[in-house]
Protein backbone atom coordinates (compact mmCIF):
# COMPACT_ATOMS: atom_id res chain seq x y z
CA UNK A 1 0.00 0.00 0.00
CA UNK A 2 2.63 2.57 0.80
CA UNK A 3 4.45 1.98 -2.64
CA UNK A 4 1.11 2.79 -4.31
CA UNK A 5 0.44 5.82 -2.52
CA UNK A 6 4.06 6.61 -3.45
CA UNK A 7 3.84 5.99 -6.92
CA UNK A 8 0.48 8.20 -6.89
CA UNK A 9 2.13 10.83 -5.36
CA UNK A 10 4.63 10.58 -8.20
CA UNK A 11 2.47 10.71 -10.75
CA UNK A 12 0.75 13.65 -8.96
CA UNK A 13 3.80 15.41 -8.60
CA UNK A 14 4.77 15.05 -12.02
CA UNK A 15 1.74 16.83 -13.38
CA UNK A 16 1.87 19.43 -10.73
CA UNK A 17 5.51 19.91 -11.96
CA UNK A 18 4.41 20.15 -15.83
CA UNK A 19 1.82 22.39 -15.00
CA UNK A 20 3.83 24.61 -12.88
CA UNK A 21 6.70 24.81 -15.40
CA UNK A 22 4.11 25.09 -18.22
CA UNK A 23 4.63 22.60 -20.25
CA UNK A 24 1.14 21.43 -20.57
CA UNK A 25 0.47 24.59 -21.97
CA UNK A 26 3.80 24.90 -24.18
CA UNK A 27 2.56 21.88 -25.60
CA UNK A 28 -0.91 22.22 -26.52
CA UNK A 29 0.02 25.75 -28.22
CA UNK A 30 2.60 23.94 -30.36
CA UNK A 31 0.73 21.59 -31.86
CA UNK A 32 -2.32 23.61 -32.41
CA UNK A 33 -0.22 25.97 -34.41
CA UNK A 34 1.50 22.92 -35.71
CA UNK A 35 -2.00 21.81 -36.90
CA UNK A 36 -2.92 25.46 -38.58
CA UNK A 37 0.71 25.34 -40.52
CA UNK A 38 -0.19 21.69 -41.69
CA UNK A 39 -3.94 23.24 -43.02
CA UNK A 40 -1.62 26.46 -44.84
CA UNK A 41 0.61 24.20 -46.38
CA UNK A 42 -1.53 21.21 -47.56
CA UNK A 43 -3.17 24.31 -49.55
CA UNK A 44 -0.73 26.15 -50.33
CA UNK A 45 1.71 24.06 -51.73
CA UNK A 46 -0.11 22.56 -55.09
CA UNK A 47 -0.96 26.17 -55.82
CA UNK A 48 2.65 26.34 -56.64
CA UNK A 49 3.41 22.99 -57.90
CA UNK A 50 5.46 21.77 -55.18
CA UNK A 51 5.97 18.15 -54.76
CA UNK A 52 4.24 16.29 -52.18
CA UNK A 53 7.15 15.17 -50.61
CA UNK A 54 8.34 18.48 -49.11
CA UNK A 55 5.03 18.24 -47.28
CA UNK A 56 5.78 15.15 -45.79
CA UNK A 57 9.56 17.14 -45.08
CA UNK A 58 7.57 19.87 -43.09
CA UNK A 59 5.38 17.50 -40.87
CA UNK A 60 8.91 15.66 -40.01
CA UNK A 61 10.34 18.75 -38.83
CA UNK A 62 7.13 20.06 -37.03
CA UNK A 63 7.08 16.31 -35.26
CA UNK A 64 10.70 16.41 -34.44
CA UNK A 65 10.25 19.91 -33.06
CA UNK A 66 7.75 18.90 -30.50
CA UNK A 67 10.40 16.86 -28.21
CA UNK A 68 12.68 19.54 -28.43
CA UNK A 69 9.82 22.13 -27.69
CA UNK A 70 9.09 20.51 -24.26
CA UNK A 71 12.48 20.02 -22.99
CA UNK A 72 12.86 23.59 -23.38
CA UNK A 73 9.37 24.44 -22.06
CA UNK A 74 10.76 22.59 -18.97
CA UNK A 75 14.18 24.09 -18.52
CA UNK A 76 12.83 27.24 -19.67
CA UNK A 77 9.83 29.35 -18.44
CA UNK A 78 8.50 30.11 -21.50
CA UNK A 79 5.87 33.07 -21.45
CA UNK A 80 4.69 35.98 -23.32
CA UNK A 81 7.65 38.13 -24.11
CA UNK A 82 10.27 36.64 -22.00
CA UNK A 83 11.90 33.16 -21.28
CA UNK A 84 13.99 32.37 -17.79
CA UNK A 85 14.99 29.83 -16.20
CA UNK A 86 12.55 27.57 -14.16
CA UNK A 87 13.28 26.32 -11.11
CA UNK A 88 13.03 22.70 -9.89
CA UNK A 89 11.42 21.32 -6.96
CA UNK A 90 12.95 18.74 -4.63
CA UNK A 91 11.28 16.89 -1.76
CA UNK A 92 8.86 19.75 -2.24
CA UNK A 93 10.80 22.66 -1.62
CA UNK A 94 11.93 25.09 -4.36
CA UNK A 95 15.52 25.10 -5.08
CA UNK A 96 17.58 27.96 -6.79
CA UNK A 97 19.22 26.45 -10.28
CA UNK A 98 21.55 28.99 -10.84
CA UNK A 99 19.04 32.03 -11.78
CA UNK A 100 19.79 35.44 -11.03
CA UNK A 101 17.47 37.96 -10.38
CA UNK A 102 17.50 40.74 -12.63
CA UNK A 103 19.17 44.13 -11.49
CA UNK A 104 15.93 45.87 -10.50
CA UNK A 105 15.14 43.00 -8.59
CA UNK A 106 18.83 42.81 -6.79
CA UNK A 107 18.42 46.87 -6.43
CA UNK A 108 15.14 45.98 -4.31
CA UNK A 109 16.06 43.45 -2.15
CA UNK A 110 19.38 45.04 -0.95
CA UNK A 111 16.49 47.24 1.19
CA UNK A 112 15.29 44.23 3.15
CA UNK A 113 16.80 43.32 6.20
CA UNK A 114 19.63 40.75 5.89
CA UNK A 115 17.84 38.89 9.45
CA UNK A 116 14.75 38.46 7.34
CA UNK A 117 12.81 35.12 6.43
CA UNK A 118 9.54 33.49 5.18
CA UNK A 119 8.47 30.18 6.06
CA UNK A 120 7.08 28.44 3.41
CA UNK A 121 4.21 25.70 3.88
CA UNK A 122 6.28 22.39 4.23
CA UNK A 123 5.33 20.13 1.50
CA UNK A 124 3.55 16.81 2.87
CA UNK A 125 5.06 13.84 0.96
CA UNK A 126 3.38 10.43 0.99
CA UNK A 127 0.36 11.87 -0.43
CA UNK A 128 -1.81 11.01 3.13
CA UNK A 129 -4.00 14.12 2.85
CA UNK A 130 -4.92 13.39 6.51
CA UNK A 131 -0.92 14.94 7.01
CA UNK A 132 -1.53 18.15 6.20
CA UNK A 133 -2.37 19.34 8.59
CA UNK A 134 0.84 18.33 10.54
CA UNK A 135 2.94 19.53 7.63
CA UNK A 136 1.69 22.63 8.19
CA UNK A 137 2.00 22.98 11.56
CA UNK A 138 5.62 22.44 11.44
CA UNK A 139 6.16 25.00 9.45
CA UNK A 140 3.78 27.35 11.21
CA UNK A 141 5.51 26.10 14.72
CA UNK A 142 8.64 27.42 13.00
CA UNK A 143 7.30 30.54 12.43
CA UNK A 144 6.61 31.09 15.73
CA UNK A 145 9.68 30.16 16.88
CA UNK A 146 11.47 32.57 14.81
CA UNK A 147 9.25 35.14 15.62
CA UNK A 148 10.88 35.26 19.21
CA UNK A 149 13.82 36.21 18.31
CA UNK A 150 13.88 39.97 18.36
CA UNK A 151 16.72 40.29 16.08
CA UNK A 152 14.86 38.34 13.41
CA UNK A 153 12.11 39.46 10.80
CA UNK A 154 9.50 36.72 10.18
CA UNK A 155 6.61 37.13 7.77
CA UNK A 156 3.19 36.10 8.97
CA UNK A 157 1.89 32.91 8.35
CA UNK A 158 -1.05 34.69 6.56
CA UNK A 159 1.35 36.06 3.79
CA UNK A 160 3.86 32.43 3.68
CA UNK A 161 1.12 30.37 3.18
CA UNK A 162 -0.50 32.21 0.62
CA UNK A 163 2.10 30.79 -1.70
CA UNK A 164 1.13 27.31 -0.93
CA UNK A 165 -0.41 26.97 -4.15
CA UNK A 166 1.17 29.63 -6.12
CA UNK A 167 3.30 29.14 -9.51
CA UNK A 168 5.56 32.01 -7.82
CA UNK A 169 9.63 31.85 -8.30
CA UNK A 170 11.52 32.43 -4.38
CA UNK A 171 12.59 35.61 -5.83
CA UNK A 172 9.12 36.65 -6.31
CA UNK A 173 7.75 35.24 -3.12
CA UNK A 174 11.14 37.18 -0.97
CA UNK A 175 9.60 40.12 -2.91
CA UNK A 176 6.42 40.25 -2.32
CA UNK A 177 6.92 39.51 1.55
CA UNK A 178 9.76 42.18 1.89
CA UNK A 179 12.02 39.17 3.30
CA UNK A 180 15.69 38.19 2.00
CA UNK A 181 15.48 34.52 3.19
CA UNK A 182 13.00 31.70 2.10
CA UNK A 183 13.21 28.72 4.18
CA UNK A 184 11.30 25.48 2.51
CA UNK A 185 11.36 22.10 2.81
CA UNK A 186 9.18 18.53 3.19
CA UNK A 187 7.90 16.06 6.36
CA UNK A 188 7.04 12.98 5.55
CA UNK A 189 4.82 11.06 8.77
CA UNK A 190 4.76 7.39 8.87
CA UNK A 191 3.47 5.87 11.74
CA UNK A 192 5.36 6.55 15.06
CA UNK A 193 8.62 8.39 12.73
CA UNK A 194 9.09 11.84 10.84
CA UNK A 195 11.48 13.12 8.45
CA UNK A 196 11.97 16.70 8.17
CA UNK A 197 13.78 17.72 5.43
CA UNK A 198 14.47 21.85 5.28
CA UNK A 199 16.80 24.40 3.44
CA UNK A 200 17.29 28.12 3.83
CA UNK A 201 17.71 30.45 0.47
CA UNK A 202 19.28 33.67 -0.08
CA UNK A 203 17.02 34.83 -2.46
CA UNK A 204 19.68 37.75 -3.88
CA UNK A 205 21.72 35.68 -4.54
CA UNK A 206 19.94 32.48 -5.51
CA UNK A 207 22.17 30.43 -3.21
CA UNK A 208 21.37 27.82 -0.93
CA UNK A 209 22.44 28.94 2.74
CA UNK A 210 21.20 25.68 5.13
CA UNK A 211 20.00 22.58 4.74
CA UNK A 212 19.04 19.72 6.81
CA UNK A 213 16.93 16.18 7.33
CA UNK A 214 16.31 14.75 10.27
CA UNK A 215 14.22 11.60 10.91
CA UNK A 216 13.41 10.76 14.18
CA UNK A 217 10.83 9.00 16.19
CA UNK A 218 7.48 11.38 16.44
CA UNK A 219 8.21 12.27 19.97
CA UNK A 220 11.52 14.02 19.11
CA UNK A 221 9.58 16.45 17.03
CA UNK A 222 9.87 19.85 19.83
CA UNK A 223 13.65 18.62 19.37
CA UNK A 224 13.69 18.91 15.41
CA UNK A 225 11.77 22.16 15.44
CA UNK A 226 14.61 23.73 17.72
CA UNK A 227 17.37 22.34 15.98
CA UNK A 228 16.07 24.05 12.60
CA UNK A 229 15.08 27.21 14.25
CA UNK A 230 18.60 27.44 15.57
CA UNK A 231 20.12 26.50 12.77
CA UNK A 232 18.07 28.96 11.05
CA UNK A 233 19.60 32.03 13.06
CA UNK A 234 22.97 30.64 13.20
CA UNK A 235 23.22 30.86 9.52
CA UNK A 236 21.37 34.37 9.37
CA UNK A 237 24.51 35.40 12.01
CA UNK A 238 26.91 34.00 10.33
CA UNK A 239 26.12 36.18 6.84
CA UNK A 240 27.30 39.66 8.64
CA UNK A 241 29.33 37.84 11.02
CA UNK A 242 27.61 38.52 14.35
CA UNK A 243 25.91 36.11 16.21
CA UNK A 244 22.31 36.64 17.56
CA UNK A 245 21.13 33.52 18.69
CA UNK A 246 23.76 31.03 18.59
CA UNK A 247 22.90 26.98 19.45
CA UNK A 248 20.27 28.61 22.33
CA UNK A 249 16.66 27.28 21.71
CA UNK A 250 14.30 29.70 21.05
CA UNK A 251 11.35 27.38 23.45
CA UNK A 252 12.32 27.58 26.88
CA UNK A 253 10.25 24.52 27.09
CA UNK A 254 8.55 21.90 25.60
CA UNK A 255 4.61 22.95 24.95
CA UNK A 256 3.60 19.49 25.89
CA UNK A 257 4.64 15.78 26.55
CA UNK A 258 1.88 14.37 24.96
CA UNK A 259 2.45 13.91 21.35
CA UNK A 260 -1.31 13.27 20.18
CA UNK A 261 -2.61 16.64 22.45
CA UNK A 262 -0.18 18.18 20.24
CA UNK A 263 -1.03 16.70 17.08
CA UNK A 264 -4.71 17.58 17.85
CA UNK A 265 -3.10 20.76 18.58
CA UNK A 266 -1.88 21.07 15.18
CA UNK A 267 -4.64 20.24 13.67
CA UNK A 268 -7.39 23.09 15.82
CA UNK A 269 -4.14 25.71 14.64
CA UNK A 270 -4.61 24.34 10.74
CA UNK A 271 -8.63 24.61 11.15
CA UNK A 272 -8.17 28.09 12.78
CA UNK A 273 -6.62 29.36 9.64
CA UNK A 274 -8.76 28.95 7.66
CA UNK A 275 -11.13 31.00 9.29
CA UNK A 276 -15.20 30.87 8.39
CA UNK A 277 -17.77 29.12 10.75
CA UNK A 278 -17.31 25.41 10.24
CA UNK A 279 -13.33 25.59 10.68
CA UNK A 280 -13.25 27.71 13.43
CA UNK A 281 -16.02 25.62 14.68
CA UNK A 282 -13.95 22.20 14.50
CA UNK A 283 -10.83 23.74 15.95
CA UNK A 284 -12.43 25.01 18.92
CA UNK A 285 -13.30 20.93 19.32
CA UNK A 286 -10.10 19.71 18.03
CA UNK A 287 -8.18 22.23 20.60
CA UNK A 288 -10.90 21.22 24.09
CA UNK A 289 -9.73 17.64 22.59
CA UNK A 290 -6.42 18.36 23.25
CA UNK A 291 -6.77 20.54 26.88
CA UNK A 292 -8.64 17.32 27.81
CA UNK A 293 -5.89 15.37 27.32
CA UNK A 294 -3.01 17.81 28.58
CA UNK A 295 -5.24 20.18 31.08
CA UNK A 296 -1.40 22.08 31.26
CA UNK A 297 -1.04 22.76 27.56
CA UNK A 298 -0.72 26.49 27.30
CA UNK A 299 -0.91 26.90 23.94
CA UNK A 300 -3.46 24.61 23.22
CA UNK A 301 -5.42 26.88 25.87
CA UNK A 302 -4.29 30.13 24.41
CA UNK A 303 -5.14 29.30 20.78
CA UNK A 304 -8.68 27.79 22.36
CA UNK A 305 -9.45 31.60 23.58
CA UNK A 306 -8.63 33.24 20.57
CA UNK A 307 -10.82 31.43 18.47
CA UNK A 308 -13.66 31.32 20.98
CA UNK A 309 -13.20 34.91 21.14
CA UNK A 310 -13.24 35.68 17.34
CA UNK A 311 -15.49 33.08 16.91
CA UNK A 312 -19.12 35.21 16.76
CA UNK A 313 -17.32 37.54 13.98
CA UNK A 314 -18.19 34.61 11.70
CA UNK A 315 -21.05 32.29 12.72
CA UNK A 316 -23.27 35.22 14.32
CA UNK A 317 -23.40 33.46 17.92
CA UNK A 318 -24.05 34.96 21.15
CA UNK A 319 -21.01 37.61 21.20
CA UNK A 320 -20.89 38.14 25.15
CA UNK A 321 -21.33 34.00 25.45
CA UNK A 322 -18.32 33.69 23.06
CA UNK A 323 -16.67 36.80 25.46
CA UNK A 324 -17.72 34.61 29.08
CA UNK A 325 -16.54 31.52 27.19
CA UNK A 326 -13.29 33.13 25.98
CA UNK A 327 -12.24 34.95 28.81
CA UNK A 328 -12.26 31.63 30.89
CA UNK A 329 -9.91 30.26 28.84
CA UNK A 330 -7.37 33.10 28.70
CA UNK A 331 -7.55 34.05 32.73
CA UNK A 332 -6.95 29.93 32.62
CA UNK A 333 -3.71 29.86 30.12
CA UNK A 334 -2.56 33.05 32.35
CA UNK A 335 -2.85 30.50 35.77
CA UNK A 336 -0.60 28.70 33.84
CA UNK A 337 1.68 31.02 32.43
CA UNK A 338 1.58 35.02 33.65
CA UNK A 339 3.21 36.01 30.67
CA UNK A 340 1.61 34.26 28.40
CA UNK A 341 1.04 36.89 25.13
CA UNK A 342 -1.99 35.82 22.92
CA UNK A 343 -4.30 35.45 26.64
CA UNK A 344 -3.60 38.98 27.35
CA UNK A 345 -4.35 39.54 24.27
CA UNK A 346 -7.30 37.93 24.05
CA UNK A 347 -8.94 39.52 27.24
CA UNK A 348 -7.96 43.70 25.75
CA UNK A 349 -10.10 42.19 22.50
CA UNK A 350 -12.66 41.33 24.69
CA UNK A 351 -12.33 44.72 26.92
CA UNK A 352 -11.92 47.41 23.90
CA UNK A 353 -15.48 45.53 22.99
CA UNK A 354 -17.14 46.01 26.09
CA UNK A 355 -15.87 49.73 26.25
CA UNK A 356 -13.22 49.11 29.04
CA UNK A 357 -10.55 51.48 27.59
CA UNK A 358 -7.83 51.70 30.14
CA UNK A 359 -7.94 48.03 30.75
CA UNK A 360 -7.98 47.10 27.56
CA UNK A 361 -4.50 49.37 26.74
CA UNK A 362 -2.79 48.05 29.78
CA UNK A 363 -3.67 44.37 28.05
CA UNK A 364 -2.35 45.36 24.67
CA UNK A 365 0.76 46.38 25.92
CA UNK A 366 2.06 43.44 28.27
CA UNK A 367 1.06 41.46 25.53
CA UNK A 368 3.35 43.29 22.94
CA UNK A 369 6.23 43.77 25.72
CA UNK A 370 6.43 40.14 25.69
CA UNK A 371 6.27 39.57 22.14
CA UNK A 372 6.25 42.33 19.66
CA UNK A 373 6.63 40.42 16.48
CA UNK A 374 2.56 39.18 16.85
CA UNK A 375 0.64 40.90 14.10
CA UNK A 376 -3.12 39.83 15.08
CA UNK A 377 -1.73 41.93 18.48
CA UNK A 378 -1.00 44.75 16.63
CA UNK A 379 -4.25 44.69 14.50
CA UNK A 380 -6.52 44.77 17.77
CA UNK A 381 -4.25 47.46 19.53
CA UNK A 382 -4.46 49.38 16.18
CA UNK A 383 -8.54 49.35 16.94
CA UNK A 384 -8.34 49.90 20.16
CA UNK A 385 -6.40 52.85 19.42
CA UNK A 386 -8.59 53.75 16.16
CA UNK A 387 -12.06 53.78 18.63
CA UNK A 388 -10.33 56.63 20.90
CA UNK A 389 -9.33 59.00 17.93
CA UNK A 390 -5.71 58.12 18.52
CA UNK A 391 -5.47 57.61 14.54
CA UNK A 392 -1.72 58.30 13.97
CA UNK A 393 -0.57 56.07 16.64
CA UNK A 394 -3.15 53.40 15.49
CA UNK A 395 -1.48 53.51 12.04
CA UNK A 396 1.79 52.71 13.24
CA UNK A 397 0.44 49.49 15.07
CA UNK A 398 -1.38 48.76 11.78
CA UNK A 399 1.53 49.08 9.86
CA UNK A 400 3.81 47.14 12.44
CA UNK A 401 1.02 44.34 11.45
CA UNK A 402 0.95 44.69 7.82
CA UNK A 403 5.16 44.99 7.83
CA UNK A 404 4.91 41.59 9.20
CA UNK A 405 1.65 40.08 7.23
CA UNK A 406 1.56 41.70 3.62
CA UNK A 407 -0.60 39.05 2.52
CA UNK A 408 -3.16 39.01 5.23
CA UNK A 409 -6.85 40.53 3.74
CA UNK A 410 -7.15 41.81 7.62
CA UNK A 411 -4.11 43.85 7.76
CA UNK A 412 -4.66 45.36 4.74
CA UNK A 413 -8.41 45.49 5.37
CA UNK A 414 -7.12 47.83 8.78
CA UNK A 415 -5.15 49.84 7.10
CA UNK A 416 -7.39 51.02 4.54
CA UNK A 417 -9.55 51.62 6.74
CA UNK A 418 -7.16 53.84 9.04
CA UNK A 419 -6.34 55.71 5.80
CA UNK A 420 -9.22 56.61 5.22
CA UNK A 421 -10.14 57.94 8.95
CA UNK A 422 -6.64 60.01 8.35
CA UNK A 423 -7.66 61.11 5.04
CA UNK A 424 -5.24 59.86 3.04
CA UNK A 425 -7.88 58.20 0.25
CA UNK A 426 -4.88 57.08 -2.58
CA UNK A 427 -3.71 54.48 0.46
CA UNK A 428 -6.83 53.72 1.70
CA UNK A 429 -8.12 52.46 -1.87
CA UNK A 430 -4.57 51.11 -2.59
CA UNK A 431 -5.43 48.49 1.10
CA UNK A 432 -8.93 48.09 -0.33
CA UNK A 433 -7.74 46.26 -3.51
CA UNK A 434 -4.99 44.33 -1.89
CA UNK A 435 -7.43 43.51 0.83
CA UNK A 436 -10.03 41.99 -1.93
CA UNK A 437 -7.12 40.17 -4.19
CA UNK A 438 -5.90 38.42 -0.59
CA UNK A 439 -9.35 36.83 -0.06
CA UNK A 440 -11.33 39.43 2.64
CA UNK A 441 -15.57 38.60 2.05
CA UNK A 442 -16.14 41.24 4.79
CA UNK A 443 -17.69 45.04 3.97
CA UNK A 444 -15.34 46.78 5.62
CA UNK A 445 -13.67 47.59 2.20
CA UNK A 446 -16.73 48.37 0.53
CA UNK A 447 -17.85 50.93 3.15
CA UNK A 448 -13.91 52.82 2.70
CA UNK A 449 -14.31 52.79 -0.92
CA UNK A 450 -17.68 53.74 -0.89
CA UNK A 451 -16.75 57.46 1.11
CA UNK A 452 -13.60 57.63 -1.13
CA UNK A 453 -15.78 57.75 -3.86
CA UNK A 454 -18.00 60.10 -2.47
CA UNK A 455 -15.11 62.64 -1.36
CA UNK A 456 -13.79 62.31 -5.02
CA UNK A 457 -17.31 63.32 -5.74
CA UNK A 458 -17.63 60.10 -8.37
CA UNK A 459 -20.69 59.75 -7.34
CA UNK A 460 -22.06 57.18 -9.75
CA UNK A 461 -19.30 54.85 -8.74
CA UNK A 462 -19.91 55.10 -4.96
CA UNK A 463 -23.55 53.98 -6.13
CA UNK A 464 -22.38 51.02 -7.54
CA UNK A 465 -19.87 50.04 -5.02
CA UNK A 466 -22.29 50.41 -2.30
CA UNK A 467 -24.78 48.63 -4.69
CA UNK A 468 -22.92 45.62 -5.60
CA UNK A 469 -21.93 44.73 -1.35
CA UNK A 470 -25.78 44.88 -0.56
CA UNK A 471 -26.42 42.94 -3.49
CA UNK A 472 -24.18 40.19 -2.62
CA UNK A 473 -25.24 39.61 0.98
CA UNK A 474 -29.09 40.19 -0.76
CA UNK A 475 -30.07 43.26 1.03
CA UNK A 476 -32.14 45.87 -0.27
CA UNK A 477 -30.44 49.03 -2.19
CA UNK A 478 -33.29 50.95 -2.93
CA UNK A 479 -32.15 53.78 -0.31
CA UNK A 480 -28.53 54.11 -2.09
CA UNK A 481 -29.63 56.41 -5.16
CA UNK A 482 -31.55 58.68 -2.87
CA UNK A 483 -29.14 58.86 -0.20
CA UNK A 484 -26.02 59.46 -2.88
CA UNK A 485 -27.90 61.95 -4.63
CA UNK A 486 -28.66 64.33 -1.06
CA UNK A 487 -24.90 63.97 -0.21
CA UNK A 488 -24.03 65.73 -4.02
CA UNK A 489 -27.49 68.10 -3.77
CA UNK A 490 -27.86 69.25 0.11
CA UNK A 491 -31.23 70.43 -1.71
CA UNK A 492 -32.42 66.40 -1.49
CA UNK A 493 -31.68 65.69 2.11
CA UNK A 494 -35.41 65.58 2.97
CA UNK A 495 -36.21 62.71 0.24
CA UNK A 496 -32.84 60.56 1.34
CA UNK A 497 -34.25 60.94 5.00
CA UNK A 498 -37.64 59.70 4.15
CA UNK A 499 -36.18 57.12 2.09
CA UNK A 500 -33.80 56.01 4.98
CA UNK A 501 -37.07 56.01 7.25
CA UNK A 502 -38.71 54.00 4.98
CA UNK A 503 -36.07 51.09 4.23
CA UNK A 504 -35.30 51.32 8.31
CA UNK A 505 -39.36 50.31 8.39
CA UNK A 506 -39.39 47.42 6.53
CA UNK A 507 -36.07 46.30 8.04
CA UNK A 508 -34.15 46.80 4.30
CA UNK A 509 -31.76 48.58 6.36
CA UNK A 510 -29.82 47.86 9.52
CA UNK A 511 -29.20 49.88 12.26
CA UNK A 512 -25.62 50.09 11.64
CA UNK A 513 -25.29 50.69 8.33
CA UNK A 514 -28.59 54.12 8.77
CA UNK A 515 -26.04 55.16 11.36
CA UNK A 516 -22.80 55.66 8.87
CA UNK A 517 -25.34 57.14 6.42
CA UNK A 518 -26.81 59.90 8.51
CA UNK A 519 -23.32 61.05 9.68
CA UNK A 520 -22.54 61.32 6.02
CA UNK A 521 -25.60 63.80 5.45
CA UNK A 522 -25.11 65.43 8.50
CA UNK A 523 -28.11 64.07 10.03
CA UNK A 524 -27.56 65.11 14.01
CA UNK A 525 -31.20 64.05 15.18
CA UNK A 526 -31.32 60.57 13.44
CA UNK A 527 -27.44 60.11 14.10
CA UNK A 528 -27.37 60.57 17.46
CA UNK A 529 -30.92 59.11 18.13
CA UNK A 530 -29.66 55.76 16.66
CA UNK A 531 -26.45 56.07 18.36
CA UNK A 532 -27.90 55.98 21.92
CA UNK A 533 -30.35 52.84 20.74
CA UNK A 534 -26.67 50.79 20.38
CA UNK A 535 -25.25 51.77 23.63
CA UNK A 536 -26.37 49.29 25.52
CA UNK A 537 -25.35 46.28 24.02
CA UNK A 538 -21.68 47.88 22.53
CA UNK A 539 -22.52 47.58 19.12
CA UNK A 540 -22.00 51.47 17.67
CA UNK A 541 -19.80 51.83 15.14
CA UNK A 542 -18.56 55.43 16.28
CA UNK A 543 -15.73 55.53 14.51
CA UNK A 544 -17.88 57.29 11.70
CA UNK A 545 -17.92 60.18 13.95
CA UNK A 546 -14.15 60.37 13.70
CA UNK A 547 -14.20 61.18 9.48
CA UNK A 548 -14.03 64.74 8.16
CA UNK A 549 -17.28 64.26 7.12
CA UNK A 550 -18.47 64.33 10.39
CA UNK A 551 -16.43 67.41 12.13
CA UNK A 552 -20.01 69.49 12.01
CA UNK A 553 -21.57 66.74 14.21
CA UNK A 554 -18.37 66.60 16.72
CA UNK A 555 -19.36 70.37 17.43
CA UNK A 556 -23.10 69.08 18.51
CA UNK A 557 -23.04 68.83 22.46
CA UNK A 558 -24.80 65.53 22.18
CA UNK A 559 -21.58 64.18 20.44
CA UNK A 560 -19.99 65.23 23.59
CA UNK A 561 -22.72 63.63 25.54
CA UNK A 562 -22.32 60.49 23.31
CA UNK A 563 -18.61 60.53 24.47
CA UNK A 564 -19.14 60.63 28.05
CA UNK A 565 -21.26 57.23 27.70
CA UNK A 566 -18.98 55.21 26.24
CA UNK A 567 -16.28 56.32 28.54
CA UNK A 568 -14.29 57.49 25.97
CA UNK A 569 -13.95 61.71 27.72
CA UNK A 570 -12.83 60.00 30.69
CA UNK A 571 -10.17 58.09 28.73
CA UNK A 572 -9.49 61.34 27.11
CA UNK A 573 -8.69 63.22 30.34
CA UNK A 574 -6.74 60.92 31.42
CA UNK A 575 -4.39 59.99 28.83
CA UNK A 576 -4.75 63.60 26.38
CA UNK A 577 -7.23 64.18 23.81
CA UNK A 578 -6.27 63.27 20.51
CA UNK A 579 -5.91 65.37 17.31
CA UNK A 580 -9.32 65.18 15.50
CA UNK A 581 -10.93 66.89 18.92
CA UNK A 582 -8.77 69.80 18.60
CA UNK A 583 -11.41 72.01 17.52
CA UNK A 584 -13.20 71.40 20.32
CA UNK A 585 -10.52 71.48 23.17
CA UNK A 586 -8.24 74.20 21.57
Amino acid sequence: MSDQNESTTGIRTLFSELRRRRVLRTTAIYVAAAWVLLQVVDVVLPVFDIDDQYQRYFTLALFAGLPATIILSWLFDIDFGKITRTETVQNGAVAIISTEPDVDLKERMKEFPVRSVAVMPFANVGGNAENEFFSDGIAEELINLLSKSQDLNVAARTSSFSFKQADATVQQIALRLGVRHILEGSVRREQSRVRISAQLIDALTGFQGWASSYDRELTDIFAVQDEISSSIVCALSAAIDQTIGGTQSLRPEVPTSDIEAYQLYLRGMYLWQRRGTQAITAAIKALEQAIEIDPNFVDAISLLAVATAILHEYSGTDRELDFKRADAHATRALALAPTTCMAHAVKGYIAVRRWQWNESEAYFKYALSHDSNEPLVHQWYSNFLNDVGLHELALAHALKAYQADRLSPQANNILALNFLLLGDNESAIKHVSAAREFGLGGAVPDWVEYFVRLRESNFTAAVAVMTNSLRQRNASDGWVQPTVDAIADRSKIEAALCELSRARENTELGTSLAFMQYVLLGAGDQAFAVANTQLGDHSLIHLWLFLSEASPLREDPRFSALMGKMLITEYWEQHGYPKVMASLTS
